[in-house]
């Protein structure tokens, strides 16, 4: 079997959502351009530029909120496990309540 291993992925930025946001903007001017000028060729070579590159920033966004979830989470349990419990609190262990 062959040595697998596992690649990490860079984050994904706003930096990088926005540049692809702009390639995908341009795109599309250059379609309207295309449309204006009546080349129905260049047309359509930027209509499929358009159908390959609107999924991938679909994706980014998508990747980028799935990241910033993970972090959340991981923010949450990084706060959970450092969190003083109060035991003052009537409501500290539920299970100390028990006759």
């Amino acid at each position: 079997m062959a040595n697998q291993t596992k690649t990490s992925v860079s984050p994904i930025t706003e930096a990088d959502i926005d540049g692809l946001q702009k390639v995908l903007s341009d795109l599309k001017q250059g379609a309207r351009e295309a449309k204006d000028k009546g080349n129905l060729t260049t047309f359509r070579v930027y209509q499929r530029l358009v159908k390959v590159v609107s999924p991938e920033v679909v994706k980014a966004h998508a990747r980028k909120e799935r990241q910033d979830l993970a972090r959340m989470n991981k923010d949450s349990e990084a706060m959970k496990d450092t969190q003083v419990h109060d035991t003052s609190s009537p409501y500290a262990d539920a299970s100390s309540n028990t006759p």
